[in-house]
Parts: C-alpha cells; structure tokens; sequence
C-alpha cells in the first residue's frame, strides 16, 4: 500500500520526520545509559609510582624570623591618588534610548578620542543588585551600541559604570 496515498503527501513527510526523529532520539539515550552503565562497571586502573622506592627524607622545617609589615608611605599614596585625579576624563560619551521596536533600553558609547580605547561596562540594578559585566573594545571616533544584542537587560535606574586602566571610572544612571 502506498503511504502517500493513505496518509497524504505532507502527513505523510510530518509522519516520516517524527518516526525519524523518535528513532534517533531513543538511540542517543540508549548509547548514553549503555556507556554509563560501562563506566561503573569498569573499575579505574591507577597505578602507585611510589611504589618500591624508597621513602623520602624530608629536612625538617626551620623557623623563620618574625616578619614585621610595612605600611606604605604616605607620600606613595598620596602620589597614586593624585595621579588618578589629575588623569583626564575618559574620553567616552554615553547616553541612552528606548528602542521603539523591542520596547528595551539600549545604550550608546561614542569613543572620542583617536585611539581605539578597552573598557569593561559594568551594570547594577539596585533593585535586585545584580552585576553584568561586558568587555568592549571602543573604536576610534566609532559609536557602539549595548543592549539586548550583548545579554544585557538595562532597566531605568540602573547604575552604569564605565572603567579603563588609564582613566577614572565613568558613571552614568539610566533615567
């Protein structure tokens, strides 16, 4: 008897596919438990090295002289926090909009600077004090946008902070 003339040509083909897919899907779970059955069955085979050596003599530990920590003088730290507020401002722009078409908030870098430029972007929700991190690599004088497209759920209070070994970090809140 003809299948496609019992069945109808395109039942016949969804017929066909589901038998197909039935089968292969009952023998990937077959395979999977037969080579976990094999594998508690099979005992492991592990092999001593030290065995027939002798045993090893080991130096007994000396004591070591009392360590005193040093602090670090004023004059460094004080040297690195002025580095850091005398650095120029990250030379990125970051603003951001609600896509019309998703209903998302989505937003913008724009590098100014001539250099491409590595900053991480890091995202909190105060809410519910969730992070996300995402690493980017700003091209020179090229606007990026972040959303969606990156795993990213901006939501409107979020704090967005922007960070850069060579600058302080940006922050921004989403309105």
């Amino acid at each position: 008897m003809n299948v496609r003339r019992f069945i109808g040509f395109e039942s016949g083909s969804i017929a066909i596919v589901m038998i197909v897919t039935f089968c292969l899907s009952f023998g990937v779970m077959w395979w999977q438990r037969k080579s976990a059955e094999l594998s508690a069955t099979e005992p492991r085979k592990t092999t001593d090295l030290r065995a027939g050596m002798p045993p090893i003599a080991r130096p007994a530990m000396k004591q070591s002289p009392a360590i005193e920590a040093v602090e670090p003088h004023s004059t460094q730290a004080g040297a690195v926090a002025k580095d850091l507020e005398a650095a120029e401002e990250m030379p990125v722009e970051i603003n951001f909009h609600r896509r019309a078409r998703l209903d998302k908030i989505a937003g913008r870098l724009m590098n100014s600077s001539s250099d491409s430029l590595a900053i991480t972007v890091k995202i909190q929700s105060p809410g519910t004090q969730r992070i996300s991190q995402l690493l980017l690599d700003l091209a020179p004088n090229r606007l990026t946008e972040i959303g969606m497209d990156d795993g990213l759920d901006l939501h409107s209070g979020d704090q967005v902070t922007l960070q850069s070994p060579a600058y302080p970090n940006k922050v921004a809140q989403i309105p």
